[in-house]
C-alpha cells in the first residue's frame, strides 16, 4: 500500500467485516462529518484494494461496499486482541433490510452515547465458535454492548412480525448473556406496532423497547445535517 492507514480506516474495515452491511450512507454518517469527505476516503480505500464496491446498491440507492481479503488481513493484524470473523461471503445478501436497520441502530445508539464497546452478532458468534448458521442467528442477539453504567446490553432488531412464542423465546435467549446480573438488560427495537405493544405489556424489568420509527426519523435528520 502506498498510503498511511488511519485509525478510522481500520474502524471502517472492521465495521464492513462485522455488520453484514456496507451501505455508503450509513458509513458516511458513522465516520465522517460530510458525504464529500466520505466519498474521497472510500475511493482511496478502494484504490488500495482494501474495500470493493458491490454491483448492487442499497435499498436507498447508495453504493454498497465490502471488505477485500487484503482489507481483512489488515484488521486481523491491527486488532490482535480480538478474534475477528472471516470476510462475509454473501456480501450483504439475504436479510438486507434487517441488516441495514441493525447498522442504523448501532449508529443511533453510539451517536446518542447509549452504546459503548459494540460487538456485532458475527463477532459474538466468532468468539463463541458458533459459526453463522441458523442456530447462531436464532440464538444470538444482533449485538452486545455496554451502557454508560457499564451494564451489558443485548440488542435485538425486529423487522418482521413473529409469533408471540418466538418473541418470548428470543427474550429468554437474551438472558443467557446477562450473566445473572440484574443490572444487565435487553433492548428490542421494533418495527411493528403490535409487536411493540405486546412486548411492553410483558412488563419485564430487564427489557426495554424502542420504536424503529424513532431511529429511522433520527437517521434521516442526521443525514440531512451532513454537508
Amino acid at each position: 500500500m502506498n498510503f498511511i492507514m488511519q485509525k478510522r480506516d481500520y474502524a471502517i474495515l472492521r465495521f464492513l467485516n462485522s455488520m453484514k452491511n456496507g451501505d455508503a450512507d450509513i458509513l458516511a454518517a458513522y465516520y465522517f462529518s460530510s458525504r464529500k469527505s466520505a466519498r474521497r476516503r472510500f475511493l482511496i480505500l478502494e484504490k488500495n484494494n482494501l474495500i470493493k464496491k458491490s454491483i448492487n446498491r442499497s435499498s436507498r440507492g447508495f453504493n454498497k461496499y465490502y471488505i477485500t481479503p487484503l482489507g481483512h488481513k489488515e484488521i486481523v493484524n491491527h486488532y490482535t486482541n480480538i478474534k475477528l470473523p472471516p470476510p462475509y461471503r454473501k456480501r450483504y445478501a439475504g436479510e438486507a433490510e434487517h441488516d441495514r436497520m441493525v447498522a442504523i441502530c448501532r449508529l443511533y445508539l453510539v451517536k446518542n452515547k447509549i452504546c459503548f464497546g459494540y460487538r456485532s452478532e458475527r463477532e459474538i458468534a466468532c468468539e463463541m465458535s458458533m459459526g453463522s448458521g441458523f442456530l447462531a442467528r436464532s440464538f444470538l442477539p444482533d449485538a452486545l454492548f455496554f451502557d454508560k453504567y457499564d451494564h451489558r446490553v443485548s440488542l435485538e432488531y425486529e423487522l418482521s412480525i413473529k409469533s408471540r412464542k418466538r418473541i418470548l423465546q428470543k427474550i429468554e435467549n437474551h438472558k443467557t448473556f446477562n450473566d445473572d446480573n440484574p443490572n444487565n438488560w435487553s433492548l428490542f427495537v421494533v418495527k411493528n406496532d403490535q409487536t411493540l405493544k405486546f412486548l411492553n405489556q410483558q412488563k419485564i424489568e430487564s427489557l426495554k423497547t424502542l420504536s424503529s420509527s424513532v431511529v429511522e426519523k433520527w437517521f434521516e435528520i442526521h443525514l440531512k445535517s451532513m454537508n
